[in-house]
């Protein structure tokens, strides 16, 4: 299994684009779940429902962009994309790239 991806639009995006969705840690924050794009990144609190998005950069946006200070934005997420985020990560001993494995 390599890193999966869904299609979404956030915020005040004009159109659906792909994201990468991040492995979780179940032991620092179980209900934040990170995806990125080629454009931005987003932090989602899945008790909230909420995102921080951050602002559309050149390429590959960095973790600090999803701070206000940086220009992002608290956006809702809806819940197709949160049930679709579910189905993309990965789980115990999948393999997402060469030689990466998720751990338990």
């Amino acid at each position: 299994m390599r890193m999966q991806t869904l299609d979404a639009k956030l915020g005040n995006m004009r159109k659906s684009v792909s994201w990468v969705v991040y492995p979780r840690s179940t032991s620092s924050e179980p209900d934040i779940y990170i995806i990125q794009s080629d454009h931005r990144i987003c932090r989602i609190n899945t008790q909230t429902k909420k995102g921080m998005l951050s602002k559309h950069c050149a390429n590959y946006p960095i973790f600090i962009m999803m701070e206000p200070f940086m220009g992002a934005t608290e956006v809702d997420i809806p819940q197709d994309v949160l049930d679709a985020i579910v189905m993309c990560l990965p789980s115990v001993g999948d393999e997402i790239g060469p030689g990466v494995t998720i751990g338990g």
